[in-house]
């Protein structure tokens, strides 16, 4: 949940309440935002633990390489996904 921050019309000083509040509440937002990031990159994790191992023992069948069916760019969009969140976490 984002909580939005105070507006003032005129501003106010940076010793005031409200601009130490706004502080909080940007700090909140950007540790919330961390949160469900590493939810999301868990559940893909998770999902392509999921179908290699699906896969690898038989219970998931994979359509013919060349065909239209989408499920052949599951995989290869969460490996891409994960990858790119990793090369973006080193770089910070």
């Amino acid at each position: 949940m984002k909580i939005e921050p105070l507006k003032p019309e005129g501003g106010y000083p940076e010793s005031s309440i409200v601009f130490k509040i706004n502080q909080l509440v940007a700090v909140y937002n950007n540790t919330q935002q961390d949160d469900g990031v590493e939810v999301l990159v868990s559940a893909l994790e998770k999902a392509k633990q999921f179908i290699e191992n699906g896969i690898e023992l038989g219970y998931i069948t994979m359509p013919d390489k060349g065909s239209l069916d989408t499920a052949l760019d599951t995989l290869p969009c969460i490996v891409k996904a994960l990858q790119n969140f990793k090369a973006n976490e080193v770089s910070k």
